[in-house]
């Protein structure tokens, strides 16, 4: 866990709190470095914020902000200097995740607009905090979990063909269980690109796994995929107070009445999840798309 004893906290809007040094709070406030950052990532966490979720309490997001290099290499604890990544602070104890930002990136901003990957990858960030408020404990579902957000929960799967021609021409023997996820992490078959990161085999396995969980939901409790998700949610946060890992696979495999082996070490949530995306999206031809990725 971050220390942020050192840092100076700033309530920029209802929805953004800031943790930065005295060098960093003092370029924003007298010369507004960060308020493009803000302006754009603001826009996003409202989007979040506009689902219907029921978050108690309301939604806050908290960005650190490091120097590149080592220093953000040592918060994430991951071999890359710049980017953002989800960390656990003491600043919030009702969202113990925060989001950590290199210092450059921050104040430099993302000039006029967002490109839809770079939306999709935003997003997938900002979630973390949201399940964190529910769980942080139960391995890469929580991967599995934030790539729903955009792509299910926000449907902007129907404009994502390059990453539904990605699912689709995976084979079966590149798909990751989640078992073997939790063992070696995200990047065991990938390298670290924080730019492709939707791409990934191993998020592309996460999420599916994470869409068939929550289409069984639906089906099993007749359930919407915003009720659904709330269902999970909660659930999901009893479970992370569980002691072993044993129990808690046992809990999570429990709710949607499948053997621990099949959920854990088997591919059927993450088959189920390509035949949901299959179908769904057999409308949206590629010409009347290739428009909205740019």
């Amino acid at each position: 866990m971050i220390s942020t004893s050192e840092y100076e906290l700033i309530d920029a809007t209802p929805f953004i709190r800031l943790a930065l040094n005295k060098e960093v709070a003092k370029a924003y406030e007298e010369e507004d470095k960060g308020v493009n950052f803000i302006k754009h990532i603001n826009q996003l966490a409202q989007q979040i914020d506009s689902l219907p979720l029921q978050h108690e309490p309301p939604l806050r997001f908290t960005f650190i902000v490091v120097k590149n290099g080592e220093e953000y290499s040592r918060a994430v604890n991951l071999p890359i200097e710049e980017g953002i990544c989800e960390v656990k602070t003491d600043i919030d104890t009702a969202y113990p995740l925060s989001l950590c930002v290199d210092r450059n990136w921050f104040q430099q901003g993302f000039g006029r607009s967002l490109s839809f990957p770079l939306k999709v990858g935003l997003i997938h960030e900002l979630s973390h905090v949201v399940h964190g408020h529910y769980f942080h404990n139960l391995g890469q579902i929580s991967e599995g979990f934030v790539e729903l957000m955009p792509h299910y929960l926000m449907d902007m799967e129907q404009k994502n063909l390059k990453h539904r021609q990605a699912i689709m021409q995976m084979p079966e023997q590149e798909l990751q269980t989640i078992d073997f996820m939790n063992k070696n992490g995200m990047f065991a078959k990938d390298e670290i690109d924080g730019t492709s990161t939707q791409q990934h085999k191993s998020y592309m396995s996460a999420y599916l796994w994470m869409l068939g969980y929550i289409k069984r939901v639906e089906q099993q409790h007749n359930l919407d995929k915003f009720s659904a998700t709330q269902w999970i949610l909660k659930k999901f946060s009893h479970i992370d107070k569980l002691q072993g890992e044993k129990q808690k696979e046992t809990a999570v495999s429990a709710l949607i009445e499948m053997p621990v082996q099949e959920v854990y070490q088997g591919l059927t949530l993450q088959q189920e999840g390509k035949e949901y995306i299959k179908h769904a999206y057999r409308s949206h031809s590629p010409q009347a798309l290739k428009h909205t990725e740019r």
